[in-house]
């Protein structure tokens, strides 16, 4: 029997990545920074350094990324 913690922290099989709330920088730039591609596998702390990744281009006054299903949101103003 699993744990809901074991759960949380389960690597995820990336289906998608979605962005939301990008207004002037390319999607694909965007991506480039967090390294996060469909079909890849993907952890908690592969997310935290994304985030990370996309607070210090500048760019950006506000970043989350979290799993929805099997797909990575990331928002971003």
């Amino acid at each position: 029997m699993l744990s809901l913690s074991t759960l949380a922290l389960a690597d995820t099989v990336v289906q998608q990545v979605r962005i939301t709330g990008n207004k002037r920088i390319e999607n694909d730039t965007i991506l480039s920074y967090t390294h996060i591609k469909p079909g890849e596998t993907v952890s908690d702390d592969v997310l935290n350094q994304a985030v990370k990744e996309l607070f210090m281009t500048g760019y950006f006054t506000d970043v989350k990324v979290h799993k929805e299903g099997t797909d990575v949101v990331i928002e971003v103003e």
